[in-house]
């Protein structure tokens, strides 16, 4: 077995929909900033949940990716947000 063998990884096809589980701690600004990256992109966000305390809420993105890098700079442009915690 190689641990450097890819084989196993899953083959993305681009274009495609790609969701991201965007995890914060402000509402309104983990919502402002998402809609201030993705611009005039056609996509989806919706609310999706807030913790039992209401310290943190989430919201599920879906956007058109042209390409894996595409895809991880929408990623890393994600964490940048004020407020947010986690991006899966």
């Amino acid at each position: 077995m190689n641990p450097n063998d890819d084989s196993t990884a899953p083959k993305i096809v681009y274009p495609c929909l790609w969701v991201y589980a965007v995890i914060g701690t402000v509402q309104e600004i983990v919502h402002a900033g998402i809609l201030a990256i993705v611009k005039d992109r056609p996509h989806t966000l919706t609310f999706s949940r807030r913790s039992k305390e209401g310290k943190y809420t989430s919201f599920h993105l879906e956007v058109r990716v042209d390409n894996e890098a595409e895809r991880n700079s929408f990623y890393e442009q994600l964490k940048k947000i004020p407020q947010v915690r986690m991006v899966l």
